[in-house]
């Protein structure tokens, strides 16, 4: 017994202790009210004993112990009074004439007591002889033991008998509904998607005519655990048609860049060739910046067809590519003029890189022609980093001759610059900021949406 009652893993955990715990408190709670009744009830019953001894002391005594102090027959008295206190509970009796004790016997107790005291009057020819008064005491003390024994005893055979029902009602809950429980946790703990299939039998006899709760438990979970196996399939269908729609679309992105960064190369074709007819050498710069222009756009749909994220370009990849298309067409030597890219690994959306992209192409081929004359050496930088939550500052520098102090950026006639700012204030939302001491220094910021930047 002992040994099955250790197996049941509801009395290791905390809800078999709680339940033992529970049923012991409420019966223990109903054996202290059951049981104070009791002893109230034995208590009145013991207190009424004694008031009834008292009463047969007037109907029995009172007369003969009357007739014993008239004839002053002492003898007969004590054996009477003797007789008295051989009923239930009496610890003290004696007859006196005033002050006077006349016989007493037993004890005298003052606390703990129930007293009476009895006028002793003779008819003598009918007229009503005082010879004086009969005081009986009864002790409640043994009343008191009486009701101790009776509490240790009932409150023994209690306990025993509520560990032994609590005991009986745990292990009957636990053959009956327990078990199952325990079997159903362990169950749920170990099911898989591949085993989904696989439904939840109980080890009892299952009532097919009036199911009771675990039938019903049991039932419920198979229909969910159908339900959550359809569920889970359709799920993985729907990803799989999701990955194949994902999929379609990535590849038609992909030729969708490819072919817009060939039609820009066809475009910058196109110009190249025109620009070897045009003698002029102006018109020819212009059309060599027009093709660094479209070159800088077709770059960016290059990057794009070869990334694996459509939604944001990795900027600094794409510029030294930018910079090198930059450095090779004005015949720049990277010995003398050197280069510092810096983005902090910083992605930008096709919405900001594009714009960005014409910005550093217009800036850093103006310090390409006019930064540096006769081969003079020096350095560009681009710096481009997150100053605060969603603002992005650009800066493209050089360490060059600088700008001349009467150049009004504001009113300069220069495409190139007139298309910085227009980018800049306009298709970015930013503002853009020149310095031209100590070489010239373009700083733009501009704030960009949450999902369109990220490190």
């Amino acid at each position: 017994m002992l040994e099955f009652i250790k197996k049941i893993p509801g009395l290791r955990s905390g809800i078999g202790r709680r339940f033992i715990l529970y049923i012991l408190l409420f019966s223990s709670v109903i054996t202290f009210v059951g049981t104070g009744l009791q002893l109230y009830l034995d208590y009145d019953r013991d207190v009424e004993l004694i008031h009834s001894s008292l009463r047969q002391v007037q109907s029995s005594y009172l007369h003969s112990i009357t007739n014993s102090l008239w004839v002053t027959d002492d003898e007969l008295l004590h054996i009477q009074l003797e007789g008295i206190m051989r009923l239930p509970d009496m610890q003290f009796i004696e007859v006196r004439k005033g002050t006077e004790v006349l016989q007493a016997i037993g004890t005298p107790q003052s606390e703990s007591i129930i007293e009476q005291t009895i006028p002793l009057v003779y008819d003598y020819n009918g007229q009503d002889v005082h010879l004086g008064e009969l005081h009986v005491v009864a002790s409640l003390k043994g009343v008191y033991a009486r009701i101790l024994d009776r509490v240790l005893v009932i409150l023994g055979i209690q306990t025993i008998k509520t560990f032994l029902v609590s005991l009986f009602i745990f292990i009957i809950f636990y053959l009956l509904v327990g078990k199952h429980i325990f079997y159903m946790a362990s169950f749920v703990e170990s099911i898989r998607f591949e085993s989904m299939e696989q439904p939840l039998h109980l080890d009892r006899k299952p009532n097919t005519k009036k199911p009771d709760e675990l039938d019903r438990l049991s039932t419920a979970f198979n229909r969910m655990r159908e339900n959550l196996a359809r569920d889970i399939t359709e799920k993985k269908l729907a990803e799989e048609q999701i990955n194949a729609a994902l999929k379609e679309k990535e590849i038609l992105l992909r030729e969708i860049h490819h072919r817009v960064k060939n039609n820009m190369q066809v475009i910058t074709s196109l110009l190249s060739l025109q620009s070897d007819t045009i003698k002029d050498q102006q018109y020819a710069d212009m059309f060599r910046e027009s093709q660094e222009r479209i070159r800088s756009m077709a770059l960016i749909h290059e990057t794009l067809y070869q990334s694996e994220d459509f939604a944001n370009i990795d900027f600094d990849g794409y510029l030294w590519a930018l910079i090198n298309n930059l450095f090779i067409s004005y015949g720049i030597n990277p010995e003398i003029i050197s280069m510092k890219i810096k983005t902090n690994d910083l992605s930008l959306a096709l919405d900001y890189a594009i714009p960005c992209g014409l910005i550093i192409n217009e800036l850093v081929s103006n310090c390409l022609k006019h930064a540096f004359p006769d081969e003079r050496e020096g350095e560009i930088q681009i710096v481009l980093q997150e100053i605060s939550e969603n603002e992005i500052e650009l800066t493209v520098s050089d360490n060059g001759m600088g700008i001349p102090e009467e150049f009004d950026f504001g009113t300069t006639e220069s495409l190139g610059l007139d298309l910085v700012k227009v980018l800049a204030e306009h298709q970015l939302g930013g503002r853009i900021e020149m310095n031209g001491t100590g070489g010239t220094r373009f700083s733009i910021r501009f704030m960009v949406k949450p999902e369109k930047a990220r490190i």
